[in-house]
This record gives structure tokens, C-alpha cells and sequence, in this order.
């Protein structure tokens, strides 16, 4: 009977988890599509690149691109397999919680004075609820694999503890390895976990975890090695691409702390802290309490070290919620004796149901169709510029600055403006972040103008935040992108390329696509998918609209 209750709570966790997680199904951002890319070009025999013969880890996330690429070795859909494993995950890591909060509750839940047989139904409804879990769910990114094989080793290793079985911290060991290969940062859990496993043999445990502890190390080890000799480095592009913090660049300590309070003030964590640091009486809660804190504190640093995230809706703080939740569930155990601090317990979290709640609907109704890194219109994009030109031809090359779906649908090779796949721009733009404190400076954005166009690329896909007027390129100075106006105000930008048609993908958004002098245009305008959002008007040389349609 024990295990009704769980389960019928979980079912019901699982049925609000779903409902908020299908408002976002159709939404999958376009980093997505570049992890989708190295998968097929795996399966296809061509090696893990981005584009034919480039050796370049423009991805973060290596075991999940792996099993992708198996995935499409086997003749299944990227796409699909993509988001089933993420929502899969959210499932699972809810799972996963029930079970952390269930073993840390059983002693105080079953009490019948006070509130607290709510404090775990309240708690799970908040996990269920939380908005950016949801979100992230059915994006096709690794988020909700990473988070389920963290909390997966947490709750074998604290289980370990409590049961005094060693065997259950071998899967810990194995799921915080998995993690390590997941995503970069992992690694630090990985150790984190070797550290508390090794320290867990004073409680019984035998020699074997010591070497079992030492041999997740020199697999993960072992992986980096081989890594290191298929890509040339040991960190992926994307680091030198988007640098953290250090000595010479200190900035993402600045904006990591702005995230943080973002998300803190936002999500209503923030009413959580007072009890998540209140550490509990009891022996064996006070160990998980320390446990989770250090992990707690792991992705924090983590948070801080990189900055922010380009992506929407706090990514970077999914990993960390769970771990917060379980802390203000551990402190509030503490306070079973006052009655109004437990009631307050249960009033932070019904804010945070209401905030995930509201940030849900104000996503699905406003930002979401509109999100800059939204992948739908690239995706239709994609499909046109592959249909232009001579349709065997897959070796005319297109510059663009959301490169995932674009490089995805027209089979085409994409140079990245930012450097996240090409590690010439990535050098060009780290070693302006170590000089100048940013990426994008005018040295910078004038050295990858020119390299984008010495290759010679066939199509340049050019954003703009306004629309643009080709007849005084100039103008465009203060609103654009220094690296998009530089391109923009390149000579041979107006000399060898001709403007064929402007994307209008919303108010403040839109996609100009210049193609090169020797290219006719031999699609029709009436191949463009017809895809909400999607807003194509072929414009003359001169930039200006064309009613009938034509090109120059």
C-alpha cells in the first residue's frame, strides 16, 4: 500500500508535466538541428562534421550526438528520436525526484500534525509544473538526458548510504559518467561523485569502489584522449566560440550573476533559499543535505563561469532546480514543529506553481513563434535554399548566423558566422574576447567578414533587426550587429552578390538572402513552403519590394 500513493502521485505529476510540456511540441531551437547534423553525417559515413572534411566539435553534448547518429544508423527519424528520448527524460527525471523527495520525507510526511503530509504532493506539483523542465522536454536537446542521469546517480549513491548496499554506488558511478560524456560540464559531478563515493567506504563499503571510483575516472579519461585525437583539441569549438570566464575576460562573472537573479526572481526559487540552507537534524538527512548542496553549488559555478545562455527560458538552471527542491524539502523537515514556517514552506511553493504557470502561457502565447532561435522558419528556409541552383550540386556553401536547420534541410555546407563549427572564426573571436572583452569587436568582425567571403560562398543569409535599405548600407550602423553590418558594407557584398529575396519572420527579425553574381535564379518564387511565421517577399537589386514577385 505504500506504493499506491507514490505512484497515483506521480501519474498525477505526469499528467500536469504533459500538459504544460505539449504547449512547446512544435517548438525546437536551432542549436538542436546542429547536434541533428553531426548525427547524420555519422550515420552517412562521412565522420562527426558538421560539413564534408571540417574536423570541428561544434557541439556540446558528444553521447547524445552519438546516440542520435545511431539512431539514424538504424534507419529511424533524427528529429523524432530526438525529441521522444528528451520528453522520455523530463519523464524519467520527475520520476526520479519523486523518488529523492520520497526518501527524504518519509519520516516527517507520515506525522499527522501540521501540514506536513502536503509538503511532498506541494513539492511535486512544483517539479511537475516547473516551466523551463517542461520546455526543454520536448526541444530535442540533451537537457532532460543530462539531468535524469544526474539525478540517477544521486539517488543510487544516497540510496547506498541508506540501505548500507555499496553495489547501488557502481550505477551512480556508471549514470555520473554518462553525464560527464553528455555535456562538458559534467565532468565536475563525475568528480564530485568519485569524491563522496570514495569517502562513502568509511561506512562499509569495500575496496572495490575505490577501484570501481578510478575506473569511471579513466574511462571518461580515455574518451577525452580519443577525442582530443579526432578533433585536435580537448574542449569543443564552441569554448573558443563563446569563451567562460577567465583571467583576461571577466565579463561572464558579471552576466552569470545577472542570470542567476533573473531566474531566481523570476521562477520564485528565491522564497526556497531560506529553506534549502537550513540544514537538517537527523544524521542521514543532514549527509544528503551536504551531498546536494555541493552539486547545488557545481552548477551554479558553472552558471557563472559560462555567463548565460543564448537559449530562452533558463536551460542552464533545469539542472539545478531538483537539486534546490529537495534542499528546501530537507529544511523544512526541520521545522515539523512550527506550524506556521511549514505553511509558509507550502505558500513558496504554490508561488512557484503560479510563476512556472504563468511563464508557461506568457511563452506559448507571445515569444515562442517569434524566439529568435525558434528552428521552424530555418527549417523552411533550409528547404528553399536547397532547392536553389542545380539540385546535385551540394557544394555551394551559405553564411549564416542560425546555422543548425539551415545546414540540415539544404544538405548544403554552412560556414557559421559565429565560429561554433569553424575553428578559424572561433580563433578569430576568442582572441578578441582575450584582448578586447568582447567577441564581436570592430577587428574581429572585419577579420571574419573577410574570411567568410575569401571562401567564396554561394548564398549569404545576412539578419537584420529592421529592414534593410541596400541603397544606403551606411546607415545601418547603430542598429545592426557589428559582424552583420560589416558584412553588409563589404564591397564585394555589393559587387559580387545580388539581394534575391527578404524573410520576414517577424516585426523585429528578418533574413536577407544575397546569392552570388554567378548563380541565376532558377527557382520560382512559388517554391517557398508556405509556413506560418514565414514571411517571403522577393525584392530588386536596388532593395526595394516587388509586387509581381520577380527577382532583378
Amino acid at each position: 500500500m505504500r506504493g499506491m500513493p507514490r505512484i497515483a502521485l506521480f501519474l498525477f505529476s505526469m499528467v500536469v508535466f504533459l500538459c504544460v510540456s505539449a504547449l512547446f511540441w512544435s517548438w525546437i531551437p536551432d542549436d538542436a538541428y546542429i547536434s541533428f547534423q553531426y548525427a547524420r553525417s555519422l550515420a552517412e559515413g562521412d565522420g562527426l562534421v558538421f560539413n564534408p572534411g571540417e574536423r570541428v566539435e561544434g557541439f556540446s553534448n558528444l553521447l547524445w550526438t552519438l546516440l542520435l547518429g545511431l539512431v539514424a544508423r538504424m534507419g529511424g527519424s533524427i528529429e523524432l528520436a530526438a525529441r521522444v528520448l528528451s520528453l522520455a527524460g523530463g519523464l524519467m527525471s520527475l520520476w526520479l525526484i519523486l523518488l529523492l523527495l520520497g526518501s527524504r520525507t518519509a519520516s516527517s510526511a507520515g506525522r499527522s500534525t501540521g501540514p506536513g503530509p502536503w509538503i511532498l504532493p506541494a513539492a511535486m506539483a512544483a517539479a511537475a509544473s516547473f516551466f523551463p523542465l517542461a520546455f526543454y522536454s520536448t526541444s530535442g536537446l540533451e537537457t532532460t538526458f543530462y539531468l535524469c542521469c544526474l539525478l540517477l546517480g544521486a539517488v543510487c549513491h544516497l540510496t547506498a548510504v541508506r540501505r548500507r548496499e555499496p553495489s547501488f554506488n557502481y550505477v551512480s558511478l556508471l549514470a555520473f559518467l554518462i553525464a560527464s560524456l553528455s555535456r562538458p560540464e559534467g565532468v565536475a559531478f563525475l568528480v564530485l561523485a568519485m569524491a563522496f563515493t570514495i569517502w562513502s567506504r568509511r561506512r562499509g563499503g569495500s575496496a572495490v569502489l575505490l577501484f570501481a571510483s578510478l575506473a569511471a575516472g579513466l574511462l571518461y579519461v580515455a574518451v577525452i584522449v580519443l577525442k582530443q585525437q579526432y578533433f585536435g583539441t580537448v574542449v569543443p569549438n564552441t569554448y573558443f566560440a563563446k569563451p567562460g570566464a577567465s583571467i583576461e575576460y571577466t565579463e561572464p562573472l558579471v552576466r552569470g550573476v545577472r542570470y542567476l537573479g533573473r531566474f531566481f526572481g523570476t521562477s520564485g526559487v528565491l522564497l526556497l533559499l531560506p529553506f534549502a540552507l537550513t540544514p537538517p537534524r537527523a544524521g542521514e538527512n543532514r549527509y544528503a543535505w551536504l551531498y546536494l548542496w555541493c552539486f547545488a553549488i557545481g552548477q551554479l559555478g558553472f552558471i557563472i563561469f559560462v555567463g548565460a545562455d543564448v537559449l530562452r527560458f533558463d536551460r542552464f538552471a533545469v539542472p539545478l532546480f531538483p537539486w534546490l527542491l529537495v534542499l528546501a524539502v530537507l529544511g523544512a523537515s526541520r521545522l515539523a514543529s512550527t506550524a506556521r514556517l511549514k505553511w509558509g514552506f507550502i505558500t513558496a511553493l504554490a508561488v512557484v506553481v503560479c510563476l512556472s504557470g504563468f511563464r508557461a502561457h506568457r511563452a506559448h502565447s507571445k515569444y515562442c513563434e517569434h524566439d529568435w532561435m525558434h528552428a521552424r522558419s530555418h527549417r523552411a528556409i533550409g528547404q528553399f535554399i536547397g532547392r536553389m541552383g542545380a539540385a546535385p550540386d551540394k557544394q555551394r556553401a551559405v553564411v549564416a548566423n542560425e546555422i543548425g536547420a539551415v545546414r540540415y534541410y539544404s544538405r548544403r555546407p554552412v560556414i557559421d558566422m559565429l565560429g561554433l563549427t569553424d575553428d578559424t572564426i572561433s580563433a578569430i573571436r576568442y582572441q578578441s574576447f582575450k584582448t578586447y572583452g568582447i567577441g564581436s569587436s570592430p577587428w574581429s568582425a572585419v577579420s571574419v567578414c573577410r574570411y567568410l567571403l575569401d571562401r567564396n560562398p554561394a548564398y549569404v543569409l545576412l539578419p537584420s533587426s529592421e529592414p534593410l535599405s541596400l541603397d544606403d548600407r551606411t546607415r545601418h550602423r547603430s542598429t545592426m550587429h557589428p559582424l552583420w553590418y560589416a558584412i553588409l558594407t563589404e564591397p564585394r557584398m555589393e559587387s559580387h552578390y545580388y539581394p534575391s529575396c527578404v524573410f520576414e519572420i517577424h516585426k523585429r527579425k528578418f533574413l536577407y538572402l544575397f546569392v552570388r553574381n554567378d548563380i541565376l535564379p532558377e527557382t520560382a518564387p512559388t517554391a517557398l513552403p508556405q509556413q506560418r511565421c514565414l514571411d517571403a517577399r522577393w525584392i530588386t537589386a536596388a532593395g526595394r519590394g516587388a509586387s509581381d514577385g520577380t527577382t532583378r
